[in-house]
């Protein structure tokens, strides 16, 4: 609003941040002038001058002067509670005020945390690690963006725990095989690990059983020691721990007492394996053979990956490069006429 005796005006309002000015609004027979689409706290500057004749050029100064828009009212929002709580996931919920349509929602652990820009009610927060606490608090974006209100209280939750598998038990033991089952959890498929007696986890055989709760091991060894785990998948990559350890050991070959490192004829002989463990080769040495011998070097899978021959006049060796083989524990049988043993070699 202003006062003077002319009747014709122009007036111009910018933002105080703002380095130029807008084109001139002009203003006739009146000395008041409305603005609107306006920001909320925000200083303005405003400029008024009177036309007194525009042919003559008779145009006063500029009149200047500023104003700051109010603050709108911008609500904390209250009861933030969870409504659903999956392996990663987890839908908040909460009270606001009726004009309200955008928040900014913080999820954290101790180590880290996450802003969410949110435009509904409720939201479902992704990402998140299964049985894990988290903490989130929510506040108002007001005005499209222009003020924020504080956060409200913070609440705590825990996402769901993929359940550990429990029963497992080995039957139906061979000389080669043996049956591994274990009880039903909700789960979409799961992992059996194993090896050497009470071998480090990570270092077994792993086998994913994607359908039932059994699973028959193949390739195994006779008179051998063997230990046994199984975990759950209840979501592709959501994982529960693993089962406690199972031991079994597979029966003698042919009921003879014969053991793994032992001959399984009665012909004597000496065999001995060298380095074990070993990086990139390993030489076996055979004494009191004669005639071919068959080398194979197989994986806890029963897959054969390495086959030479050799032969044996009494005393025989044989360097075998493992060099390109993955680090781990592999079965080396020797086979022939007069020999037929089987012995455990490292790479590492």
């Amino acid at each position: 609003n202003w006062n003077s005796n002319a009747t014709d005006f122009e007036v111009a309002v910018k933002a105080a941040t703002e380095g130029t000015w807008p084109a001139e609004t002009a203003v006739s027979n009146a000395t008041s002038f409305a603005v609107d689409n306006l920001a909320p706290a925000t200083q303005y500057q405003f400029r008024v001058r009177a036309i007194c004749d525009a042919a003559e050029n008779l145009i006063s100064d500029w009149v200047e002067g500023t104003f700051v828009t109010d603050s709108l009212p911008c609500f904390v929002p209250t009861d933030l509670h969870t409504t659903d709580l999956g392996y990663t996931t987890a839908t908040l919920a909460w009270t606001a005020d009726a004009s309200q349509n955008q928040w900014s929602i913080r999820v954290w652990t101790p180590a880290n945390g996450t802003d969410f820009e949110v435009t509904s009610n409720p939201f479902t927060v992704t990402g998140l690690a299964a049985h894990t606490t988290y903490y989130a608090a929510i506040k108002a974006v007001c005005g499209g963006g222009y003020t924020e209100s504080e956060y409200g209280d913070t609440i705590e939750f825990t996402t769901e725990t993929c359940a550990q598998v429990t029963g497992v038990t080995v039957s139906q033991i061979t000389v080669n095989s043996a049956v591994v089952s274990w009880n039903a959890v909700n789960a979409v498929k799961y992992e059996i690990e194993y090896g050497d007696r009470n071998f480090n986890q990570g270092t077994g055989t792993t086998i994913v059983v994607n359908d039932g709760t059994s699973y028959t091991l193949t390739g195994l060894l006779p008179d051998y020691d063997y230990s046994v785990f199984v975990r759950a998948y209840c979501e592709e990559n959501v994982d529960g721990a693993w089962s406690d350890q199972v031991d079994f050991t597979t029966p003698q070959q042919g009921g003879g007492g014969e053991g793994i490192n032992t001959p399984l004829h009665s012909t004597p002989y000496t065999l001995s394996i060298f380095p074990n463990p070993t990086t990139d080769a390993t030489t076996i040495a055979i004494s009191g053979v004669n005639g071919e011998v068959e080398i194979t070097i197989v994986d806890m899978n029963g897959r054969t990956v390495a086959t030479e021959t050799i032969s044996c006049e009494g005393d025989c060796t044989k360097r075998m490069e493992v060099s390109t083989l993955a680090q781990g524990a592999y079965f080396v049988r020797i086979n022939g006429d007069s020999i037929n043993a089987v012995k455990k070699l490292i790479v590492k």
